[in-house]
């Protein structure tokens, strides 16, 4: 087994490095299983929505859980079209959340994910990286399976590095760093690391055009820390330079991973596809 991780800051590009890697290991015949954190599980759908404030993925699940659709169609219509991806938006929530409660079934984890939106500013950097370390645990347990199987490749789009470095978005901190490497060194390493890395300007550009709402780690100082943060504390680590073009980034991060994969012995279970 060969467990990849792939990190970095905002705008380093490791979704689109991780999906084309999981894909050309695939056309080279590997058993890829391709993750990212934080998962889909009940815990890491309510980090990401206080990241990212309302989405339309989240309508979505929301959906399900009402009683007569055709009733609230037109409410559920009115938070994708209003909810405009900022604090402003929470007002909205709360309103709405209260119009359509008495029509949705008494389930807990509606309640939790609504429930998470409105307070989706008022959580700190540090309790929320204890909160990523939570859905970690959850998640591993989904993995752990396939974590044991001899010819897996594991390829993941973040891991625990990143609970590290972000919990130094706002600058250096030693002993928070400390006790966060405590409680996630149970958890397992990767065989290879790759962090994509580019000057704080360049990411953030790269955040800033790709448009949608914005995260609270989209900000230059932030994105600056997080950097820095990897370098300082992961100096063992595999560094690409992100601000290359794509197809140099993704020849150079498919190299280290079937390096990793031939240290390892993981062999190809499937035969070539041909593309």
């Amino acid at each position: 087994m060969a467990y990849i991780m792939v990190e970095g800051a905002e705008g380093a590009g490791k979704t689109e490095g991780v999906a084309r890697l999981a894909s050309d290991l695939k056309v080279a015949g590997y058993d890829v299983l391709e993750v990212h954190e934080p998962g889909n599980g009940t815990l890491g759908t309510l980090v990401r929505s206080t990241l990212s404030g309302i989405k339309k993925d989240h309508h979505e699940r929301i959906k399900s859980y009402f009683r007569d659709k055709s009733e609230t169609e037109q409410l559920l219509e009115h938070l994708i079209n209003n909810a405009q991806y900022n604090e402003d938006s929470l007002k909205t929530i709360k309103e709405d959340y209260a119009a359509i409660k008495s029509m949705v079934r008494k389930d807990s984890t509606f309640d939790r994910l609504l429930g998470a939106l409105t307070v989706a500013k008022e959580i700190d950097v540090e309790s929320l990286q204890l909160l990523f370390t939570a859905v970690r645990s959850e998640d591993m347990k989904r993995l752990a399976p396939f974590l044991a199987k001899k010819n897996m490749a594991i390829v993941s789009d973040r891991g625990y590095p990143s609970t590290i470095t972000y919990a130094e978005s706002n600058g250096p901190n030693p002993e928070y760093v400390k006790f966060l490497k405590s409680i996630n060194s149970r958890f397992p390493k990767p065989d290879l690391m790759v962090v994509l890395t580019a000057p704080p300007e360049v990411l953030l550009s790269r955040v800033q055009n790709r448009g949608g709402p914005e995260e609270r780690f989209d900000r230059l100082e932030t994105i600056k820390n997080i950097d820095e943060s990897y370098k300082r504390n992961y100096p063992e680590a595999i560094y690409i330079d992100a601000s290359q073009s794509r197809e140099k980034i993704h020849t150079e991060l498919l190299e280290h991973s079937i390096s990793t994969l031939k240290r390892l012995d993981v062999k190809p279970v499937y035969k070539k596809s041909r593309v």
